[in-house]
């Protein structure tokens, strides 16, 4: 199915919510933006837009890092939680836990451990211990971190690592969106250059941060939304082609878009409405160029300063101790995050300085300048890669540069000078677009797509067409045997368009789908994406030739394929086989017939009811005429057979449910360890802020005068034991041990409060009180009088009375007025009693007049006038309301009145006017009778 891809433009006004059922029980759509340094994230739900995720320290992007600190202590089974930290916090742990801080892992998705992105890696961050998979041989980390399985030691799987990431992120999200969201459902920006192993990776990893993937979407395609969001493009004005140049941290890509809007029908009739149309035309990429690979130049050149100047502290030799500082993994750590630091220097300065603590042991190093151009001078060797994507994208598009209108640029290694200036150079100054958010693109254009293929939210209509970026055939065999193989999809082919595909076969066979990835070292590897075996291939072929009589030759086998939008997958929809075969029909004389008598005949409602008995009589003989009577030809006519087939996931093996499980369990030992560890945090803060609250208020001349010295002595006791305990084996104490701590406090400590408050307060609230039995009691005055008030009554003056247009308000009735004084008086009488009885009370006494019975007197006063108050309102709104009934029936009846005394008029009218016309025709005839008389 074709999603309609709906996007919208402008922020707050062009993203509306269809409140509707379903929108109402929609929770909301989380966008993420999968980088290798930084994850994004925005959220989209009812009352909230568009809105970017911020991370627990208020960042709007968290640092691409999960890392393990390890517990102080081993619990009784020998695994005891360690404190799991995310973004900023994990990098921080780098220095002292390199071994078990995990960053960048977006290169590793979908690899073998004998990929060469691993190896890579593996030599940038060398004390973390790359290991295979417990379930397939993909990358996995030995780690006393993680609960043992199988291995003597632990290990976590990559797709736990970068799902715990995902849940961190919906856990801020959920925090945004407010209380009692639950967020399932994501949209994901990743490289169009994605393979269909590393998105199986992070749809695995969404799964366990317990989110579904509605759809990928390329970053290309996201930054292009999100550019069309902000703009409007009149039809009048035509298309434009942009260059989407976005340079990340770990890879660079170009995506070549056309964008422009058009007039569309809607529905029936002339009526047309602007769409914007948002093409993908090409697409080229770098995997290994971005920021890191800027950051590497840098770490040699620090590695190589270190080695000059520290060396012999460190090895025998400068080349000795450059082994030492890169095979140990504490300083190599040190060594990438000050390259990183002073790179982003670099970019907005034309030199640095660096310096690190403890590089090695208890050597310290504190670099010479850094020279911008030293550091260009380094990238030198990457100035074609910068550029080349582009060139790569245009030949694919079968575009040139002079084609282009803009240059788009996203991603943070394109604020490197370096890599601006060769962009310059290569598009001009001029055409290089300044407005759009770098950082932001992307994750703002995917969540814009996800609110677009909800069915919560209504947003403008922004239609995508993307393309395939990896040719997509499939291997077979032959009915002979041969090997075959047959392009289903080439480079660039339009994702969302079916194909119905012909396959050479007549007897059950498995097809596998492949993706053909290009590679620096060779021509390309075919990937294996899944595998299609058909189960009654065979009995469908002989069926179509036993049965229908078709021609073995003429039999053909096709699946209907296409890449599925929303996640750039293959998927098979159907496979059928089917011929073509003559067939012998009657040639009956054809009449015309109109639309009733055509559906009349189609529901066999055509025939001639008087007729029926006779024609049933005689059917055996008639059609014995037509068979020999009628003449027949021969047509050709398609017959099908459907057939069935199983679909087995090729390539890196699919994870078993159990194992799956066993992951999800994993992950939630450590949830809900987090979740008691904060809950143990915040208990231990109330209390903390407890005993320093109660220990400044105990010298308070108020609180001394509330308390007895008994009470403030069992007080300051146990809050000097509460505090030792807080900050000796309160340390790690159990929730409820901290609980039961603070309750013990407050039992000490509320009887005292709750005096002293009692009388802060008790003197206002007395003054209101009495306030409040004056002012009623002049209300109650004015009551009675309007009782007691003796009517007047007089001719003229009812007759005024009725012709008013304000009624006459009816009195009090007598017994609410004096079911309202009985209130005031008691009321009063419990006041002065209770007063006296406080007044010989000391303030560390209980009291007998407590606040909150004096707030409800108060408060029964207020309603008691206000409740006879609403009854005469009531009563006038009644009286009203009868008045104008009155007056609504009384100009009914003047209406028909008057309607009968018209109808009445009308009708002695028409009598006097036919009775007019007799004597006329009388008269006509009489003369008529004269003129023959006289004729005669």
């Amino acid at each position: 199915m074709r999603p309609t891809k709906s996007s919208p433009v402008g922020i707050g006004a062009l993203l509306l919510l269809l409140f509707t059922q379903s929108a109402a029980a929609a929770i909301a759509v989380l966008g993420i933006d999968l980088g290798q340094e930084f994850i994004k994230a925005a959220l989209v739900k009812p009352g909230i837009p568009l809105e970017i995720v911020l991370t627990k320290d208020a960042r709007r992007k968290e640092a691409a890092v999960i890392g393990f600190k390890p517990a102080s202590s081993k619990n009784s089974e020998g695994f005891s939680y360690p404190e799991r930290l995310y973004g900023a916090d994990a990098l921080a742990l780098a220095a002292r836990f390199p071994h078990d801080t995990y960053p960048n892992l977006k290169q590793l998705l979908g690899k073998y451990i004998t990929d060469d992105a691993v190896t890579e890696y593996s030599k940038r961050y060398p004390a973390l211990q790359i290991i295979p998979s417990e379930f397939r041989s993909t990358v996995s980390f030995k780690s006393k971190s993680s609960p043992i399985r199988l291995y003597e030691e632990g290990q976590w799987t990559l797709e736990e690592l970068l799902g715990m990431q995902l849940a961190s992120v919906k856990r801020n999200a959920e925090a945004l969106a407010g209380k009692g969201t639950l967020i399932k459902s994501t949209v994901i920006a990743i490289p169009a250059y994605f393979t269909a192993e590393e998105k199986a990776a992070v749809t695995m990893a969404a799964e366990l941060a317990g989110l579904k993937v509605m759809a990928f979407v390329s970053d290309g395609l996201a930054v292009a939304m999100n550019f069309a969001t902000l703009r409007e493009f009149p039809p009048s004005e035509g298309s434009k082609v942009h260059v989407i140049y976005d340079m990340g941290a770990g890879s660079t890509t170009a995506t070549i878009v056309r964008i422009g809007g058009k007039e569309v029908k809607t529905g029936v009739g002339k009526y047309t409405k602007n769409v914007t149309d948002v093409d993908v035309l090409g697409f080229g990429f770098d995997r290994r160029l971005g920021g890191d690979a800027f950051t590497d130049k840098l770490v040699e050149h620090l590695l190589d300063e270190v080695a000059e100047t520290k060396g012999k502290q460190i090895a025998e030799d400068k080349e000795s101790a450059k082994k030492v500082l890169l095979a140990n993994g504490k300083s190599r750590s040190k060594f990438w995050k000050e390259a990183g630091r002073v790179r982003h220097v670099l970019s907005a300065n034309t030199e640095a300085l660096s310096s690190i603590e403890s590089v090695f042991s208890d050597v310290d190093f504190r670099s010479k300048k850094i020279q911008r151009s030293t550091f260009e001078g380094y990238l030198a060797e990457f100035k074609e890669r910068v550029v080349q994507p582009i060139h790569d994208a245009l030949n694919s598009a079968g575009l040139q540069l002079k084609d282009v209108d803009s240059f788009i640029v996203a991603g943070g290694a394109t604020r490197t000078p370096f890599v601006y200036k060769l962009l310059e150079d290569l598009a001009g100054a001029e055409k290089i677009s300044k407005n759009v958010n770098a950082d932001e693109a992307a994750v703002m254009g995917v969540t814009f797509y996800g609110a677009g293929i909800s069915k919560a939210f209504k947003v403008k209509e922004i239609r995508t067409n993307d393309i395939n970026v990896y040719e997509v055939a499939t291997k077979y065999k032959t009915e002979n045997g041969k090997d075959h193989t047959q392009t289903l999809f080439p480079v660039n082919s339009k994702v969302g368009v079916e194909k119905h595909v012909p396959f050479n076969r007549r007897t059950d066979f498995t097809a596998t789908f492949v993706q053909k990835i290009p590679t620096s070292k060779t021509a390309g590897i075919e990937w294996p994406i899944f595998e299609v075996a058909t189960k009654n291939l065979t009995a469908s072929f002989n069926q179509l030739k036993e049965k229908n009589g078709c021609k073995e030759d003429d039999i053909h086998t096709k699946f209907a394929i296409e890449i599925f939008e929303l996640t750039g997958y293959p998927h098979v929809h159907k496979a059928w086989t089917e011929c073509e075969v003559e067939v012998e029909v009657k040639v009956e004389e054809k009449k015309k017939d109109g639309m009733v008598d055509g559906v009349k005949k189609a529901l066999g409602l055509n025939k001639d009811k008087s007729s029926s008995s006779s024609e049933s009589s005689s059917s055996t003989a008639s059609d014995a005429a037509t068979a020999t009577d009628t003449p027949v030809q021969k047509v050709k006519k398609t017959e099908q057979v459907l057939v069935e087939f199983e679909v087995k996931k090729a390539g890196i093996p699919k994870l078993a449910d159990e194992d799956v499980n066993y992951l999800k369990q994993k992950i939630g030992g450590f949830d809900k360890h987090d979740a008691e560890k904060t809950a143990r945090e915040e208990a231990r803060n109330t209390l903390e802020s407890f005993i320093y609250k109660a220990q400044s208020n105990i010298g308070d001349d108020d609180f001394i005068a509330a308390s007895t010295e008994a009470e403030r002595k069992a007080l300051e006791e146990a809050l000097s034991e509460a505090g030792e305990w807080l900050y000796g084996d309160g340390e790690m104490a159990a929730l409820d041990v901290v609980k039961n701590k603070l309750s013990a406090l407050h039992k000490l400590e509320n009887p005292i409060s709750k005096r002293r408050k009692e009388h802060e307060s008790r003197p206002q609230l007395v003054t209101v009180m009495r306030e409040a039995l004056s002012s009623g009691k002049n209300m109650i005055k004015v009551f009675e009088e309007q009782l007691n008030k003796p009517k007047e009554s007089s001719t003229s003056e009812a007759a005024d009375s009725k012709a008013s247009a304000t009624p006459e308000v009816p009195a009090f009735a007598k017994e609410e007025v004096q079911k309202l004084v009985s209130l005031y008086e008691n009321t009063e009488k419990w006041l002065e009693e209770q007063v006296k009885k406080q007044e010989v009370l000391k303030p560390f006494e209980d009291p007998v007049l407590w606040v909150k019975d004096i707030e409800k007197k108060t408060q029964e006063l207020n309603d008691g006038v206000m409740e006879l108050l609403q009854k005469q309102m009531a009563r006038a709104q009644e009286e009203e309301r009868k008045k104008k009934a009155a007056e609504r029936e009384k100009k009914r009846q003047e209406a028909k009145e008057r309607r009968e005394k018209e109808k009445k008029e009308k009708e002695a009218k028409k009598a006097a006017e036919k009775e007019a016309k007799g004597e006329a025709a009388e008269k006509k005839d009489e003369k008529k009778e004269e003129q023959k008389h006289d004729e005669l």
